[in-house]
């Protein structure tokens, strides 16, 4: 008999995505640690639902629950079923799971409303330090040498760079034009992440940081979730060092895919990503009904916040930033 449960065993949910879908591109997304974290974040009801057949798992469910809408999940760039079982019981079971309003982040689009205008871009790692290098066309490596004949050097470690990385973080996006997500947030990642590492990296020319970014891993996948660089920067190259940095601590640590995260298609940071010839994947969103005005695409708005001062976007934008998810 085919049912879902809502259950707090991360051994069992762990245990089916190394044993049954192994094969496949397991995401960040369906870390069963980020429940608590958007819980303790954003007060909002996150829930891990695993799925059974004759009392085997077939199936693992991450969802958040914002009022009356289910979202899978708020704030990453995936979600959805992962599925051993057939397409006809995995919509099935969506549907019942999810009911009338809901959100979904997924690889397959399955209702009339979607948006499929992001695109994620990943590399499946080579085997070493030497046989990624050789990978990339010479331009590409010069871009890097060139950073580091310009004295940019790269810190790893985790919560103890955290305020250095938020800082380089809210002046970025400062200067985008986005609200920052609230430095809670990123405490309750280092915190509470678990099944997997979250890293930050700094680069760093003499004394000051210049640009930085924070990874998770899970399973065999890693993803660069945040990374910003302080624009005055731009033209020692450090965005390339840390990438690099990042990419060659993936291969060191025996991760198969280091994702770059999404973006939008044919974007600045859509053709930066690219440079690193990239594998591609669509992303759809899918959603309950025709979505509204998507207030990041009102670029009048992002102009006013620009011009707000610094330490104001950052006191309020929290408000807003976990209403854009």
């Amino acid at each position: 008999m085919l049912q879902f449960k809502l259950k707090n065993d991360d051994k069992k949910w762990n245990l089916f995505v190394n044993e049954q879908m192994d094969n496949q591109l397991i995401t960040i997304a369906h870390n069963p640690s980020l429940a608590a974290i958007l819980g303790k974040s954003f007060n909002v009801k996150a829930k891990k639902i695993i799925i059974e057949k004759n009392n085997l798992i077939i199936g693992i469910f991450p969802i958040v629950s914002i009022k009356n809408k289910v979202i899978s999940i708020p704030h990453f760039s995936y979600g959805d079923i992962l599925f051993a079982g057939n397409l006809k019981e995995k919509q099935k079971l969506r549907n019942k799971i999810i009911g009338k309003k809901y959100e979904i982040r997924s690889f397959e689009s399955f209702s009339k409303y979607f948006d499929d205008s992001k695109i994620m871009s990943y590399l499946e790692l080579k085997n070493s330090e030497e046989e990624q290098w050789k990978y990339w066309k010479s331009k590409l490596r010069s871009q890097i040498r060139k950073g580091v004949k310009n004295g940019v050097t790269i810190k790893i470690g985790h919560a103890e760079y955290l305020y250095d990385f938020y800082k380089i973080y809210s002046r970025n996006m400062h200067d985008l034009g986005s609200p920052v997500l609230s430095y809670r947030f990123f405490k309750n990642i280092m915190n509470l992440y678990d099944y997997g590492e979250a890293k930050i990296f700094l680069a760093q020319k003499g004394e000051k940081y210049i640009a930085a970014s924070l990874i998770l891993t899970y399973h065999n996948f890693a993803e660069v979730c945040w990374a910003s660089s302080l624009r005055k920067y731009n033209s020692t190259n450090a965005n390339m060092v840390l990438y690099w940095e990042m990419i060659k601590y993936c291969v060191q640590h025996k991760y198969k895919y280091f994702s770059f995260g999404r973006s939008t298609k044919n974007s600045n940071i859509h053709k930066f990503k690219k440079q690193w010839s990239p594998e591609e994947k669509q992303l759809y969103f899918n959603y309950s009904s025709e979505p509204k005005i998507n207030i990041k695409k009102l670029s009048f708005l992002a102009n006013i916040w620009r011009n707000l001062p610094l330490f104001i976007t950052n006191r309020i934008g929290p408000f807003f930033a976990k209403r854009i998810y």
